[in-house]
């Protein structure tokens, strides 16, 4: 076949790509319309272009074979591509299968090329062809990008103000509640971690080794920590969740408080912590630095979709796909690597957001209740220049992670992957340093921000209790796991736990605390004559040892006693108590007792919670390091 037929095969091929590929980014499933095109056009044409290295030869090999004129096979082999992408990403949209692409994608593209006898007129698919592919060629060159802000440029100005109110002069102590994402109980108080606040705080406090986190994600573990329920009786088994509006059976600690005449306040810098998921409840205002929707900006989106929803991402690795999307955002959104990789530090933001908010919550004398939120040192793990490499983390990453920025979530992935099939065993243990390392300097920034809020605190003179948290840990290649949300050990579940109450003496828990014991325990000691709120127990009352204790999330069940045995169960939350608990844990030491209180506890749990969501939200939450499937049980946490 001579060149002349070849460059026809190519040119109609190439044509009917442009032009499917722009219906494809004008109706795109996410953000429908012009806004983002060029980077819609950019990830679906990119796509294309690769698909077309493969489908194509298979077409040109198959017209050459049936001697049928290449132009005419050329388009119906660029239509099919076209199409089947687009029909693909709809479907995708609508049922969230993983590899809808193939599923659907992939039978469109061969019957349009075995059907369709048609090609486009010379000068139309010479303006298409010469339009789009210089089009696309620009957009990957960075032409007409856009600088995007870092999430920490969160300015006070955005802040909304207290609304207003009669003053309540209740003769009653201000309640600060602090939660610190992604926090081990076993980095507070290490002589090689620097944090005088923390141990400010920690000498004028009970204080706990540990305590116990009912879930090793954020929302599950936010809900439990407000309204004392554990997942199985609140339904927020995942970060798909809600916090159910349901003020008689399962009330919150911010209502408590608000109905007994307390301002109530909430900052947060974790996106799930908002109103959208319940988390409002209670407070007069909640504000959140990720904004008031579920859903981040368009571009980061689309971006992530991508790993669903074109071509590129059907043959290869879901991370390497993601590799692919990040690299195409990053010439359309200078900064988006800084943004999402690096530079995402918020401590800062979020302090200086408290204290704007203590000094409208001083300017009155009722009294309050903050929930004050960090979303460091979850990952990406980057402080700010001022604790960068503070630690000894200037080191450079070993040769197999080279490619990679330092604390990135990308990175965290990698070592997962790394750790998990055994790879590269030396050059993974040196990343995984680095990454904790990285940990370890946001958490020594974490607690010089904190430390300004407690000077604050302390010089207003007002008696305030403190209570220091955190919603779930963090794998440090413990279990061969790196990050959190995919199991129920102790590196994910034991948080650190300290009270500090007006005049109230410094020691030890007697007991292990739980999340589920902050309401009844903060109300308790604010002077609220409640008797029970949720399971919870007042820390302070001398509490007894928990009888059980249960930690889930979608796919695992960990029940313990109080003897500190503890069995672990494979099971299905979005089947609730229909589910069966499979022992995959703790056989060696299973009692009868304990087996039997596990199977009781879980025929008795509420059926899962579970908000709307699309194919947008789990693309926000990807970025996080979550992937769901259409049921929205986790296939793949950090």
């Amino acid at each position: 076949m001579n060149e002349r037929l070849k460059r026809s095969f190519l040119g109609q091929a190439l044509a009917a790509l442009v032009l499917f590929g722009l219906i494809h980014a004008l109706f795109y499933p996410i953000s429908i319309g012009f806004e983002s095109f060029s980077l819609k056009f950019l990830l679906i044409h990119s796509g294309n272009l690769f698909a077309l290295l493969f489908f194509g030869c298979i077409c040109f090999v198959y017209a050459k074979l049936k001697k049928l004129d290449p132009g005419i096979i050329g388009f119906a082999c660029g239509a099919g591509l076209g199409l089947g992408a687009f029909v693909g990403s709809w479907y995708f949209h609508i049922v969230n299968r993983p590899h809808s692409i193939i599923e659907v994608g992939v039978p469109i593209a061969f019957i349009v090329t075995l059907s369709l006898r048609f090609q486009l007129p010379f000068l139309f698919k010479s303006f298409l062809l010469w339009l789009g592919n210089i089009y696309f060629l620009l957009l990957l060159a960075g032409v007409g990008s856009h600088e995007i802000k870092n999430k920490g440029d969160f300015a006070l100005e955005q802040a909304p103000a207290l609304p207003l109110r009669e003053e309540n002069l209740l003769s009653a102590p201000d309640v600060l509640l602090i939660s610190i994402d992604t926090l081990r109980a076993d980095v507070v108080h290490r002589k090689d971690i620097p944090t005088p606040n923390l141990d400010r705080l920690a000498q004028k406090s009970l204080i706990a080794n540990y305590a116990l986190a009912p879930s090793p994600v954020t929302l599950p573990s936010h809900a439990s920590m407000v309204t004392g329920l554990s997942p199985l009786d609140h339904g927020v088994y995942t970060n798909l969740g809600y916090i159910q509006d349901d003020g008689t059976n399962m009330p919150t600690l911010g209502e408590a408080f608000l109905s007994g005449g307390y301002r109530t306040l909430a900052t947060a810098a974790n996106s799930l912590l908002n109103n959208y998921t319940g988390f409002n409840r209670g407070f007069e205002i909640l504000v959140n630095i990720e904004g008031g929707s579920q859903h981040k900006e368009d571009f980061v989106r689309i971006a992530q979709s991508g790993r669903r929803m074109v071509w590129y991402a059907a043959p290869f690795p879901d991370l390497l796909s993601q590799h692919i999307s990040f690299a195409l955002l990053d010439r359309q959104y200078r900064g988006f690597k800084a943004r999402n990789q690096a530079d995402t530090a918020t401590a800062p933001v979020m302090s200086n957001l408290a204290l704007h908010y203590l000094e409208e919550l001083y300017s009155q004398r009722t009294p309050f209740f903050y929930f004050l939120h960090f979303m460091d040192p979850h990952v990406p793990y980057h402080p700010t220049s001022d604790y960068l490499n503070s630690l000894g983390g200037d080191s450079d990453l070993p040769n197999a992670f080279k490619n990679h920025t330092s604390g990135s979530l990308l990175l965290c992935k990698e070592i997962s992957y790394a750790l998990s099939n055994q790879l590269n065993p030396a050059d993974t243990q040196a990343a995984l340093r680095l990454q904790r390392t990285r940990y370890y300097e946001e958490l020594v920034m974490v607690d010089a921000e904190l430390g300004r809020v407690l000077d604050r605190v302390e010089a207003s003179g007002r008696p305030t209790i403190i209570l220091f948290t955190s919603d779930h840990g963090e794998h440090f290649g413990e279990e061969n796991k790196m990050l959190h949300g995919d199991s129920v050990h102790s590196a994910n579940l034991d948080v650190p736990f300290m009270l500090s109450v007006p005049d109230g003496k410094a020691g030890t828990f007697d007991v292990v605390p739980t999340l589920l014991d902050i309401p009844l325990t903060l109300l308790r000691a604010a002077g609220f004559p409640v008797k029970s709120f949720g399971a919870g127990r007042d820390l302070l009352a001398a509490p007894t040892p928990n009888e059980y204790f249960v930690a889930v999330d979608d796919r695992l069940f960990a029940i313990y006693d109080a003897n500190g045995s503890k069995l672990t169960f494979s099971w299905e939350s979005s089947l609730g108590p229909n589910s069966e608990l499979q022992l995959i844990e703790g056989g060696e030491q299973v009692s009868e007792s304990l087996l039997s209180a596990a199977q009781r506890l879980q025929g008795a749990c509420a059926k899962r919670a579970m908000r709307e969501f699309d194919a947008a939200e789990l693309a926000d939450l990807n970025a996080l390091g979550y992937v769901f499937d259409e049921e929205g049980n986790a296939l793949e946490n950090h």
